[in-house]
């Protein structure tokens, strides 16, 4: 699935295009809207963890970061005087499998708490109430909500578009 995003100027707007897009048959499962925190969302599907904050990329950093310190930590290990060949590749894997884990548990509860790095671009028209409409589009589906939204003269990204999960 794609997740194609689009900004609405308020919730009237917002539900007269979704009512488009529901007629397609796309249900509220797949739309998710985020707003500042005085806009009532009133009947639109709220956005969840997943879209609002940054879990995901919190993951991929944490499963780097936890998988290099664990290879540093089973290197250190694998150099203890006596410690055979197979001791230190065991080591050196389990180490970096060990915190491998470790990084995408800390890493996933960290990127929780973070603000989803995907919606910095439209963080500031958020901020001043307008709200961030997200759906997400069967391949076969794209073409034809692409049409109703530019049809209103909405601009449309696919969140495909920007660089995924940034590492840094």
């Amino acid at each position: 699935m794609l997740n194609l995003c689009f900004m609405v100027p308020d919730t009237h707007a917002a539900e007269t295009v979704l009512n488009e897009i529901r007629l397609m048959g796309i249900n509220d499962d797949r739309i998710h809207a985020i707003a500042n925190d005085q806009t009532q969302l009133e009947e639109l599907p709220n956005a969840d963890l997943m879209q609002e904050n940054d879990v995901l990329g919190g993951a991929a950093r944490g499963a780097a970061a936890g998988s290099a310190t664990g290879m540093l930590a089973g290197l250190f290990v694998a150099l203890v005087p006596g410690a055979g060949l197979v001791t230190a590749g065991t080591a050196l894997a389990a180490g970096a499998v060990g915190g491998a884990g470790f990084g995408v548990w800390i890493g996933t509860v960290v990127g929780a708490a973070v603000p989803n790095s995907q919606l910095d671009d439209w963080r500031s028209r958020i901020d001043a109430g307008q709200i961030l409409i997200i759906i997400e589009v069967k391949e076969d589906e794209e073409s034809s909500v692409r049409n109703i939204l530019e049809k209103g003269k909405y601009s449309v990204v696919a969140m495909g578009e920007k660089p995924n999960i940034p590492l840094l």
